[in-house]
């Protein structure tokens, strides 16, 4: 397997993030989704999800030498289930839970806010997408761009970690039904 860090799964809700987390920890790599405390980029080889997303930069600094994968899928599929994801949080009035910090952070650094909503997420996953390819354009290749609902899987993630091919399915997990 190539030599790295950490690896850090930098995709936002609903890209694939559960089933790239599965795939990690299939090919041996200890990782975390959706972590909920900084103590987790430290104790986990890898970490994915939006609480990652969001401070990409960061951990880059923090971790040198770590390796970067963006899920990624089609806008239009994308909207309307990161929509449905987050409908049952609309219009809350619920006092945040002060335990979250890292994922309530999270969701204001990614969508703007506390409990966003359809408005919220077209720019969202715009200036994300935009920030994730100017912050990777010159560090070689250390990004994998990675989208399971266009059809990568195995290959595309083993050549990149130069890893050999599991001989078992691609998972892919948590997936929204039409």
């Amino acid at each position: 397997m190539r030599e790295f860090n950490k690896v850090f799964g930098i995709g936002i809700s609903r890209t694939g993030t559960t089933s790239l987390t599965e795939a990690l920890k299939l090919l041996g790599i200890p990782t975390i989704h959706w972590s909920n405390s900084m103590a987790d980029f430290n104790r986990f080889r890898g970490a994915t999800d939006v609480t990652v997303a969001c401070r990409f930069k960061e951990l880059d600094l923090i971790f040198p030498n770590s390796l970067f994968i963006y899920t990624e899928r089609n806008f239009e599929t994308w909207l309307k289930s990161v929509v449905a994801h987050y409908l049952p949080f609309a219009n809350s009035t619920a006092i945040p839970d002060p335990t979250q910090a890292i994922r309530l952070e999270a969701d204001i650094r990614i969508y703007g806010k506390l409990n966003p909503m359809a408005p919220d997420f077209p720019e969202a996953y715009r200036r994300h997408h935009e920030l994730v390819m100017n912050y990777f354009q010159n560090k070689g290749d250390r990004l994998l761009r990675l989208n399971m609902e266009g059809g990568d899987g195995w290959q595309k993630l083993c050549s990149f970690l130069q890893a050999p091919v599991p001989a078992t399915a691609f998972p892919h997990l948590n997936m929204r039904r039409a």
